[in-house]
């Protein structure tokens, strides 16, 4: 098999960044960066000039990251919606979380901070934005939102979006199904559990995958890129590729998009020049599946 190692995987990545002109639409990608760096640098500061210079940070972080699409109820609002999450965020208590290091020893309470029932920074943080649209019956703040606040924020957390939990189906096939366990925790698409407030194992088992491939969740960059950042990359990167090839082989999908993705994984060293869809489909397969 030529399945990827995970530092293939996240160099392919980080490439989506390097390989494009400040201005191109993927620079979009380099928006975590930005937004890290500027909590990173003003964590301390509880001013409220400063509450707002970080919630237009975390706006514009989120918006560059699909979170102000059309139905999204976010869209209906300014970036002061976000003054609640981040006056939370840069309190001391979660100092830990900043650039988390996961260890063995260390996962547990990390945990414990993020998910403990109501009193979980995971929860704080979606609370705050409840009630913001009458409109919609939904839960307003999803799993993917919260996620990727703490991602762009402490980058502690994978943000849980449609590619990173693809990514997590493709490894769970790679490795005996659905109930994978990494150390002693059960790895699942989902980082909440159903109910609400327990925590799901999830945070945990990706934890525990930062502990045992330490070495390899690194990136060539002069930015820091935390562990649990890498690891967010090297699932999205494998939902990334999967959700072309799931594209390419959908015959709902239009000629000229399958040609654009085509091109698209060519440029990306996805797979090769001058050959069929089919062919195609099979050797992005093979970089991410153990077939």
């Amino acid at each position: 098999s030529m399945i990827e190692t995970i530092s293939q995987k996240i160099e392919r990545f980080y490439s989506l960044i390097r390989n494009y002109q400040e201005g191109a639409p993927e620079t979009r990608y380099k928006s975590w960066e930005w937004c890290h760096k500027a909590f990173l640098d003003n964590k301390e500061n509880t001013e409220e000039g400063n509450i707002e210079f970080l919630s237009l940070h975390l706006a514009f972080y989120l918006a560059s990251w699909g979170m102000y699409r059309g139905s999204s109820y976010l869209l209906q609002r300014d970036y002061k919606a976000h003054k609640a999450a981040v006056r939370e965020i840069i309190k001391p208590e979660y100092s830990s979380l900043w650039d988390y290091i996961p260890t063995a020893n260390n996962i547990e309470s990390t945990n414990d901070l993020l998910f403990n029932t109501e009193n979980g920074l995971y929860w704080k943080i979606k609370n705050s934005y409840k009630g913001f649209d009458d409109e919609t019956e939904e839960d307003e703040s999803s799993d993917t939102l919260t996620t990727k606040i703490l991602m762009g924020t402490f980058g502690c957390v994978p943000a849980f979006d449609r590619f990173l939990k693809s990514g997590i189906k493709c490894y769970q096939d790679n490795h005996d199904g659905r109930n994978t366990r990494i150390g002693n925790y059960k790895l699942t698409q989902s980082i909440e559990k159903a109910g609400g407030t327990a925590a799901t194992e999830s945070f945990k088992a990706l934890a525990r995958f930062a502990v045992e491939h330490r070495t390899e969740l690194t990136v060539d960059t002069n930015f820091l890129y935390s562990p649990m950042k890498c690891v967010d990359m090297y699932f999205w990167e494998i939902g990334y590729e999967m959700d072309i090839a799931a594209l390419l082989k959908n015959e709902k999908t239009k000629d000229h998009v399958k040609q654009k993705l085509y091109k698209k994984a060519v440029k990306l060293n996805y797979c090769n020049e001058d050959i069929t869809y089919e062919e195609a489909i099979a050797q992005i397969r093979r970089l991410n599946y153990n077939e």
